[in-house]
Order: C-alpha cells, then structure tokens, then sequence
C-alpha cells in the first residue's frame, strides 16, 4: 500500500509502520511468556494463528518463542497442545522447528497428571521421522552445551595460528593489513605459500567443527550482546530482518553495500548473532580498510564455509534456534530468574531438560528405536554420566547395548557388572573388537591378569602388530611374573619401532622388576635425549639406587618431586613388588626418603 504514497512520504510510513509493529510483537511476547493458563478457547485462537498462511513467519516465531519460555516456567497442558499442532501441521520450516523445540523443553514428566501429554507423545513417537528428529535435536543440545569447552579449544588450538599466519592485525585504530615485506617478493620467500597453508588448514578445522554441530562462533559474538537491542527480551528471539527499526542507522551507515541481505540470505551465524554483527558493523564501518568494504558485498563476507552449509535444512533451522535459546539463558541477565534447561539449577526436577531422553514419558514409546544410536554418541562424545542414565531405559540384548553398559560401568568403577557384560556382548559375536577391549581393559583394572592376557591375545589375533595391545599385554604377564615372556615381546617391540618410547618405557621397568638395572637405566638414558615424562625421572631414581648411585637417585626422585607434587613415600608402597625382588627393606626406603626430603 506504501507504493500508493509520494515517494519522499513512503520511507517515513514505512518506518513508523515498523516502529509500531515492533512494539505490539514486544508487548505481545512479553504478555504471552507471563499469561496465565489457557482455556481451550485460547489454544484454539493462538493454534489457527500460528498455523495462518496470513500472518508473517517472523511473527509467528516469536510468539513460539514466548509460548516457549512460558511453559518451561509454569507448565500449561493447552499451550503443550498449541505446540504440539503447530509442529504437526505448520508449513514453514522455521515455525515447525521452533514449536518442536517448543514441546520437546517443556514436557511435564508425570505421567499420571496429564494423561492426554502421554498420548500426543506416544502418537508422535510412532513417525520415524519425528523420532529421527527428536535424535538430532537431542543431540545439537549437547552440542549447545559445549560451546564454551569448544570456545576455550578454539582459542588455544586455532586461533593462534590462523592470525599469526593472517595478513592483518588488530590495533586500536581497527583491523589493519600488515605490510608487506618487498624481499619476500624478491627472493620467492616460500614462507607466505606455507602460512597461507597452515591458516587454511585451521579454518578446515573450524569447518569441520561446524558441520559436526560445534558453536564455534559462540566465544566471540558472546562480548557483542552488550548492545541496548538486547537489553528487550523479545529481540534474543526475533528472526534477523533488515527493516528492523533497531538496525535503521546501520542500513543508512552501509549505503549500497549488499552485506544486510547476504547476512540474512547465507550468514552462517544464529539471529541473535546476525544482529550482533549488523550492529558492530555500523559502529566499526569507517576503520575498515577499503578492500575489506569490497569484501561485504561477496558471499564470502559472512562466515566460515557458509557456502557450504544448506541453511534451510531442518537440522540447521533447528541448530540455529537452539544456539539462540543457550545465548539468551547464558548472556542475558534477567534469565537467571527462569527455569534454564541447559543448566542443572534444582529448580525443576520434571521438565525444562535438556537431556529428554531419558525422561520416562518416553519409556517403551517409538523413541527407544533410536537410543541406541544416542547411547552411542554419548560413549563417543565421552558423556559417561548421561550415558549412565539413558541405558536403564530401554534394553537390548544385542552386542551394542551390552557393550556400551560394559563402558559405562567400567568408567563408573562397576568392575564386576562391567565383566559380566563384556562377556554377554562377547557371547552374541565373539569376534567383536569393541567388547573384547572392553573386557581385557576391566580385566586389567580388577588385577586379573590371566583374563587380561587371553583378551589381548584375541584382539592381537585380529589386529597383529598393534603397539597398543602388545604393551598392556606385556604389562599383564609382567604382572603375572611371566618376565621372560615380557621381555621376549618387548625387545621385539623396540627393534621394530626403536622411535617408540613408550616401548621403552616398559621394558625399561620390565628390566627393573627382572633385575636388570643397568640395562635400565641405559633407555632411561635414551628417553632423557627427547621428551622425559615425570614417572621417567622416578622409575630412573629407582634404577641409579639399586646401582648404588645413592646421589643420582636422589637428585632423580627430586625432579619427580617438582614435577608430581606427590608423596614418594606412597609410590614406593605402589612399588613394593619390584623393591622386594631387589631386597631392598623398610628401613633403606624410609632413610632414602629422609635424604630426598632433606633440603
């Protein structure tokens, strides 16, 4: 209608049309996440609302988001249902994925209060492609709750490299090209070939973080929602749109440049996030040197590898809202008053989880077909303890389940029931790799040494040569007092690999425990020439006092003291068997420790 206008009147309507609407979505979501129950009247209106080809996705997005919020705080059985719909039958995949998000944060997990939750649940969870959803998403919350251990990663593994081999650098004047060395361009310096290189091998890390679901912007945007657009609870969920009145002054400030649209079109980044940029941008603008200007106006100027990420993709909508939501309850102040469900506060012990999951709504529905598939994930993602709590679940007696309860029963300290499992999984497929390095490594924490052998040997059997196995193996006849057949594999160890020093490292105490400390200290030598560990300069002090090197034990157990912080007294009991194979008495160890504390 604004075309019907004078043209010098339209920029002016259309601003104040904007300006107005704002304010009513503001007012309506903050009137929504604090509303009393509903009536069915009201899921009906607000359903048909949401579902409405008439009203503006970016509308309807929010009012999800306030729906959202509202129900993990004080849950309400008919605005579930409103989610529940709108996820089953919207259109637009961005609304479809926020009601999911929606429903999944605020089940109630009481099944005997709302009866009518169980049955939209056990209906849902019958669709393999809600089930397969509910996966991913259960997966991308834990990605979430990373971003800060991926931040710290990031900044100590990346980053570093990538600006030392980077052409600019950042200053109080703003981002600035380094100058250009003329003798590099002269004598063909092949430095710049191979920093360019390594800085592109980063930014394949970082890619590659990416596309495995890692927030890898989340450390570097988290300093830049200090702007007063944030300060307005509605606008951490408002879906990133140019005509926005808050980013007003930064659409005059960039003129012509195309980098608003690319940013709302390709940017790899969650809303919030694009917001946070459009404003920086406008505040940084006239300090950016006059290439980079040109830059804005690519694709490229947007992101790492955000031409290759399908930005309307189901899992990548639903990636970038969760992003949103972990930004708001982890940066914005007046979250600390909400139920938050990617922290454990004690605040709620029935729903706002981020671990779903293991909920026991979801007990012997359709999901159980996929927690396989997460058990999995956590073992590889290293989550012992979600792990811990999903697999008493649901049940299988297949290989899989009972190996992963192996590990995690083994990594909890469960040593028997760990055994046990191992050898289930072991009896369903006896060739399984994964369970019988389950089993020879519990045989090795519960001292059963015979076991552990076996175990090794099998595994040997099926991967010969692997340096891995035949170490631990070694240990166990070691431990076994098979010495002979300990050093036999592993003099045969050190001649194959004579670059390997954790080889030497144990026949080094294999020598030690066999009576042989000259050899010993011989490759306790060796491994003093490259990368001595703190158990070096120990096992070392060892093997100088049985040679009667009283001074240079000393001086060794005095180095690992510095290194370990750590009571000799207690190692010298941990090695009690390899002491009384060289008769060396209680009354010798105590002096010995006496003259290393002396100072």
């Amino acid at each position: 209608m604004l075309s019907l206008e004078p043209e010098d009147m339209q920029k002016e309507r259309s601003a104040a049309l904007y300006n107005r609407h704002q304010t009513f979505m503001e007012r309506l979501f903050n009137a929504l996440w604090i509303s009393c129950q509903w009536t069915v009247d009201d899921e009906d209106f607000y359903t048909t609302l949401l579902l409405s080809p008439m009203i503006d996705t970016t509308d309807q997005q929010l009012i999800l988001s306030a729906l959202l919020i509202a129900n993990m705080n004080h849950f309400d059985i008919h605005k579930f249902q409103t989610l529940v719909n709108v996820y089953e039958h919207a259109e637009d995949e961005h609304v479809r994925q926020r009601a999911l998000v929606g429903w999944v944060l605020t089940i109630f997990d009481e099944m005997d209060i709302f009866p009518e939750q169980r049955s939209h649940i056990e209906r849902l969870c019958e669709d393999r492609q809600t089930t397969r959803e509910l996966l991913e998403l259960q997966q991308q919350l834990f990605s979430c709750m990373d971003a800060e251990k991926d931040h710290e990663h990031i900044q100590r593994n990346i980053m570093p490299d990538i600006m030392r081999n980077s052409n600019l650098t950042i200053s109080r004047f703003g981002i600035q090209e380094k100058e250009e060395d003329p003798t590099d361009r002269i004598l063909g310096n092949s430095d710049e070939d191979e920093k360019m290189e390594q800085m592109e091998a980063n930014i394949q890390k970082m890619m590659s973080m990416q596309q495995q679901g890692s927030d890898i912007y989340f450390g570097g945007f988290r300093q830049m929602k200090r702007f007063p657009f944030f300060s307005q609870m509605a606008n951490w969920f408002m879906p990133f749109y140019i005509a926005h009145p808050a980013l007003r002054a930064t659409v005059d400030k960039l003129g012509p440049s195309r980098f608003l649209d690319v940013l709302m079109e390709r940017g790899s980044f969650c809303e919030s996030d694009k917001y946070s940029l459009a404003l920086a941008m406008s505040a940084v603008i006239d300090r950016i040197p006059k290439n980079m200007l040109e830059m804005l106006n690519s694709d490229e100027a947007v992101g790492i590898g955000a031409s290759d990420i399908d930005t309307q993709s189901p899992a990548y909508i639903r990636r970038m809202y969760l992003q949103d939501l972990y930004r708001f309850y982890r940066l914005y102040g007046g979250a600390a008053h909400l139920l938050n469900p990617f922290k454990d506060d004690g605040k709620s012990e029935f729903y706002a989880d981020a671990f779903f999951f293991e909920y026991k709504i979801f007990i012997q529905t359709g999901l159980d077909a996929r927690k396989g598939a997460l058990a999995t994930y956590l073992f590889r993602h290293h989550r012992y303890d979600q792990l811990q709590e999903l697999l008493p679940t649901f049940y299988a007696d297949t290989t899989q389940y009972h190996t992963l309860t192996g590990y995690s029963c083994l990594h909890h300290g469960y040593l028997s029931v760990a055994a046990e499992n191992f050898e289930h999984a072991l009896n369903l497929q006896p060739d399984n790799e994964w369970a019988q390095k389950g089993k020879a490594r519990t045989a090795m924490e519960m001292e059963d040494y015979e076991t552990a052998v076996d175990a090794y040997d099998a595994l040997l059997l099926a991967q010969p040569g692997n340096i891995s196995f035949e170490i631990s193996r070694a240990i166990a006849l070691l431990k076994l007092d098979r010495t002979k057949e300990a050093l036999e594999s592993l003099y045969r160890l050190d001649f194959e690999h004579p670059d390997n020093d954790n080889v030497k490292r144990v026949l080094a105490w294999t020598l030690l425990c066999d009576g042989n400390a000259a050899k010993a200290a011989n490759l306790y030598e060796q491994l003093f020439s490259n990368a001595p560990s703190a158990e070096d300069y120990l096992n070392a002090g060892y093997a100088d006092w049985l040679l009667g090197n009283i001074a240079s034990a000393i001086d060794r157990f005095r180095q690992w003291k510095n290194l370990r912080h750590a009571d000799l007294a207690d190692e010298f009991d941990k090695d009690g068997y390899m002491l009384d194979k060289h008769s060396v008495s209680p009354t010798d160890r105590l002096l010995l420790i006496s003259l290393v504390n002396r100072t």
